[in-house]
């Protein structure tokens, strides 16, 4: 950004998200300024520099420079698709779509999303997000240890679980454990076989399997490795 001069301030301001809290107040703004324009009180901004789609780079390098004065716009003529905008919380004042491409209807409705780790904080927390925001309903927890061992409060994921079945209960969704050994090829082959052959075979997986074993650089040895490396590097 350029120098300011001391008796100015410069803000940024976000319409789109400020309207979902005080659309009262970003109506009457509106109907002021509109007004002053009415009234040739204020007028836009000069010049207006007008670009062909095909002149997209040259625009924006020259709104990069810095020295550029007045409103630069884009000529669009040919297409008459309504102006949209990918944001997750829904606007009055602009058409919202949300992009559902890694959450098509076969992967929601007709298949099953693998979670390797799932027992782990993160698979927990992701298979509720799947479910509540992208309306998945089928998900399966992949790890070494039990369902038995899950449902001991002793287990510090006890909370996260419990939530997560009250979440699939309530959205009508289900979620199987399953015991596997990510870094075991066969196991996890089998195991993809199975789910293959029902109505709702595996399509997709969120590799979150971990061994939690932080050390610092200077104390990692050749064990160590060992240890945390096989279940990201052989189980992807």
């Amino acid at each position: 950004m350029f120098q300011l001069r001391s008796d100015c301030s410069f803000h940024v301001i976000d319409f789109i998200s400020l309207a979902d809290h005080v659309s009262p107040l970003i109506r009457r703004m509106l109907e002021e300024a509109i007004d002053l324009f009415v009234q040739r009180k204020i007028r836009a901004v000069e010049p207006t520099v007008t670009y062909e789609p095909s002149q997209v780079i040259e625009a924006l390098l020259r709104c990069n420079s810095g020295q550029v004065m007045g409103k630069t716009v884009f000529r669009i003529t040919s297409s008459d698709q309504p102006l949209t905008i990918h944001k997750k919380q829904s606007n009055s004042l602009l058409k919202v779509v949300i992009d559902n491409t890694m959450f098509p209807s076969e992967v929601c409705n007709q298949g099953t999303i693998l979670i390797s780790g799932g027992f782990g904080g993160l698979g927990l927390t992701i298979s509720r997000w799947m479910i509540e925001q992208r309306g998945v309903k089928h998900i399966a927890l992949m790890s070494r240890r039990t369902l038995i061992q899950l449902e001991q409060p002793s287990n510090p994921q006890y909370d996260e679980w419990l939530r997560l079945k009250r979440i699939t209960k309530e959205y009508n969704a289900h979620v199987d454990v399953v015991q596997a050994d990510v870094t075991n090829f066969q196991q996890v082959h089998d195991l993809i076989e199975e789910f293959n052959k029902t109505f709702c075979p595996i399509r997709g997986i969120i590799h979150s399997a971990v061994v939690a074993e932080d050390r610092t650089l200077n104390n990692l040895t050749q064990e160590h490795l060992s240890l945390v490396l096989p279940p990201k590097v052989r189980g992807a």
